[in-house]
C-alpha cells in the first residue's frame, strides 16, 4: 500500500501577516495587546511575513513617523522574536497572475509589492492572512486564502 504524501500546510495553520498589521503592532501597544489576546496562539499557528513587509515598515516608520532607523530595526526584531515570525524571502513567478486579480479591484500599473507578497503567501500554502487593506483582502479571498481583518489602532 502506497503512502500518501502529507505536506506541512496540511498539518498546520499557516498565518500570513501583512505590513499593515505589523505597522499597527509596532506603533500601538493596544494593537500588540489585541494581537496577543485575540489572534495569537503558537500551538495552532505558524506565523509568516515577507521581507517586503518588513522593508515597508522600516521605510514608513523612519520616513513618515521620524523614528531612528536603529530603533525601528530593534522593534521589528523584537516583534519577530516574540511571535516567532518566519520571514519569506522569495518572489514567485505567480506575482503577475496575482496582480491581474488585483487589477479587478483597483491595482494599476505593473506588478506591485502586494502582488509579490500575496503570491509568496499563496505559494507557501498560507491558510489565513491577517490584513487591513481592502484590495489585499479581496485578492486573498479570490485565491481561497481566508482573511482576518485587523482593526486600526494607531
Amino acid at each position: 500500500m502506497a503512502r500518501q504524501k502529507v505536506e506541512w500546510k496540511d498539518l498546520f495553520t499557516f498565518v500570513g501577516l501583512d505590513a499593515s498589521v505589523l505597522m499597527e503592532m509596532l506603533l500601538s501597544e493596544e494593537a500588540l495587546h489585541f494581537f496577543r489576546k485575540e489572534l495569537y496562539s503558537f500551538e495552532e499557528n505558524l506565523l509568516f511575513t515577507h521581507r517586503i513587509c518588513l522593508g515597508e515598515c522600516l521605510g514608513l516608520l523612519v520616513g513618515n513617523y521620524n523614528f531612528p532607523k536603529e530603533e525601528v530595526r530593534r522593534r521589528i526584531q523584537t516583534l519577530i522574536e516574540e511571535f516567532s515570525i518566519n520571514i519569506l524571502e522569495e518572489e514567485t513567478e505567480d506575482a503577475p497572475y496575482v496582480f491581474n486579480i488585483g487589477k479587478k479591484y483597483g491595482w494599476e500599473g505593473e506588478v506591485n509589492r502586494d502582488a509579490m507578497i500575496i503570491s509568496a503567501f499563496w505559494r507557501k500554502g498560507i491558510n489565513i492572512v491577517i490584513v487591513r487593506d481592502a484590495i489585499f483582502e479581496k485578492v486573498c479571498k479570490e485565491l481561497k486564502i481566508m482573511v482576518i481583518p485587523f482593526p486600526k489602532f494607531s
